[in-house]
């Protein structure tokens, strides 16, 4: 790994601790449900699923926070503009609260993807969303 790309790797780092820290410690936003009244929303039979892309655009690392309501299974897939899965990201557990997913701008093979607009999917049991994320030069 280049000198460069290593110090560019550690600044995200210590960016992406410093937005957890800030997310768990401030209000979240519209599209997100408060972790402490998440037991009620259960009671009352809601279920919410958000996710957002952190920094957008980027150019080395982005963080994919997926905030859930209950722990399930889901995944997170990639598609170029041509709607072509570019990479299946993430399948797995999510657990209730937060969970973060680095994605590095490659495909499934590990090749960078060129510049442009992609869109993350995120499926988690019968809900579906998705972000457009846009990768910049490299």
């Amino acid at each position: 790994m280049k000198i460069s790309r290593l110090i560019k790797y550690l600044e995200f780092l210590l960016l992406l601790l410093a937005v957890t820290s800030l997310i768990a410690s401030s209000h979240v936003a519209s599209s997100q449900i408060d972790l402490n009244s998440s037991n009620s929303l259960r009671e009352s039979g809601k279920f919410d699923v958000s996710f957002i892309a952190d920094p957008n655009p980027f150019d080395v690392l982005t963080v994919l926070t997926v905030f859930t309501t209950e722990d399930g299974i889901g995944s997170i897939i990639v598609r170029d503009k041509y709607d072509n899965i570019v990479n299946n990201l993430y399948s797995g557990m999510f657990k209730r609260g937060y969970n973060n997913i680095v994605w590095d701008g490659t495909d499934n093979s590990g090749l960078n993807l060129p510049v442009g607009h992609y869109t993350c999917e995120l499926i988690f049991g019968n809900r579906y969303t998705s972000r457009t994320i846009i990768l910049i030069l490299k």
